[in-house]
């Protein structure tokens, strides 16, 4: 699955919307307890806000953050959905609708989320990479290509943008476009494991068999249990006619 920006679990920090005093106070009581990373204290906060003022917008949003992050995708959906009734305007409470779409695997309403999230924000990186993820998820891979290249624009050094845009130029058979993003991606995460294996395979598809395996190489000196590298690394070897080195790859 193309990677996401992690979902942020800051809550959003001004509310507009007006309530009772003991709104207010449970308000600030569920941020601190968030900030602070505990999430059922946040929630019955969060819960009492709700009760005294439905449609508080912050409180919606930030308690489907934290359902969200509990893997409580459903009641997150719930409440995000009323978050963006409540209040249409921030980009990144559609943006995290999105990527609980996602997660239940409810693909077109994942898209329209984040594309109306890029609506908002157009020059966010990390929105726009994550439609294309959506995108590619929904096996819209042209779209997903101007989504990722939107994300590289706005920010050359997001590597999520770079990684999406060779996914998507690789599900469109460019691969050496799909490798120059590649490249990029790892330069970027020379530490993450995806970039990594990605760049090799692209190399090894145009014909570079050696430099996919320098490259896989280099990535299991950081990691050397990643399975899915050394069986990479295996099968560059065999066609390189290594054939001890593929046995030695696969038996690490």
């Amino acid at each position: 699955s193309p990677p996401r920006d992690r979902w942020s679990t800051v809550p959003m920090t001004d509310s507009t919307t007006p309530g009772p005093q003991a709104a207010a106070a449970a308000f600030d009581a569920a941020q601190r307890a968030q900030r602070q990373g505990r999430w059922q204290d946040a929630l019955a906060a969060y819960d009492r806000v709700l009760a005294a003022v439905p449609a508080h917008a912050p409180a919606l949003y930030g308690s489907g953050l934290i359902l969200h992050h509990l893997g409580r995708h459903a009641d997150a959906a719930r409440r995000l959905q009323r978050a963006v009734q409540a209040d249409p305007r921030a980009a990144e409470v559609w943006a995290n609708l999105g990527l609980v779409y996602g997660a239940l695997r409810l693909t077109d309403d994942a898209v329209a989320a984040l594309t109306e999230a890029t609506r908002r924000a157009p020059f966010d990186a990390g929105i726009a990479a994550n439609l294309a993820a959506a995108l590619l998820d929904a096996g819209r891979p042209a779209e997903a290509e101007a989504a990722a290249r939107r994300a590289t624009v706005a920010d050359p050094r997001h590597g999520n943008g770079w990684f999406n845009l060779a996914l998507a130029c690789r599900a469109q058979a460019q691969l050496p476009e799909a490798l120059a993003a590649a490249c990029r991606a790892a330069e970027l995460a020379p530490a993450a494991i995806p970039p990594a294996g990605l760049k090799a395979e692209l190399e090894d598809a145009t014909g570079r068999p050696a430099d996919a395996r320098t490259t896989l190489e280099a990535a299991l000196r950081r990691h050397p249990d990643a399975t899915s590298l050394q069986f990479q690394l295996a099968g560059v070897h065999e066609r390189l006619g290594e054939v001890a080195a593929a046995i030695d790859a696969l038996e690490r």
